[in-house]
């Protein structure tokens, strides 16, 4: 991931590259990246895998929670809880029945959110996956502090994530 994300491809292609990378690895059914906005608000930057289409304008309440506490959150029991509220966020498309969700960071400032729902062979996600993800999350935090240091020395208009 580290390659793509120091690759020559455009910053949307690197980062929805990124995320595809992490639904692999930890064989997720759909992931998605939310990115902090200006206003602090958190904004779905992109999302993918088998159960992505009619998601685009996700929301989730656990990402804007991670996002605010810096707590990575790990649901190996979607039926069972609460937070995950039939209608709402990913439950609008598909049941949940195991999420991971962790800060991305640049330094210690948070400035998104991984998440991924639903191991595709049917198990719950563990521990492991919440370390693996907190890992990737880390070089997306380096890749899209750089791309917005890039946009803005370059005189873009429009920092990645801050739309």
């Amino acid at each position: 991931v580290s390659d793509l994300l120091n690759s020559s491809l455009g910053e949307e292609e690197k980062l929805r590259r990124a995320l595809d990378a992490a639904i692999r690895l930890v064989e997720a059914e759909a992931g998605a990246l939310f990115l902090g906005a200006v206003d602090g608000t958190l904004k779905l930057y992109a999302v993918a895998g088998e159960h992505a289409a009619g998601l685009s304008a996700l929301q989730s309440a656990i990402a804007a929670a991670v996002h605010r506490t810096g707590q990575a959150v790990l649901i190996t029991q979607g039926v069972q809880d609460a937070r995950l509220v039939s209608g709402q966020g990913w439950q609008t498309a598909i049941s949940v029945a195991s999420l991971v969700s962790v800060p991305v960071r640049t330094g210690a400032q948070a400035v998104g959110v991984l998440e991924v729902v639903n191991r595709r062979s049917g198990k719950p996600f563990s521990n492991w996956d919440v370390l693996e993800l907190a890992s990737l999350s880390n070089q997306f935090g380096l890749a899209i502090d750089n791309l917005r240091r890039r946009a803005v020395g370059t005189g873009g208009t429009k920092p990645v994530g801050q739309g």
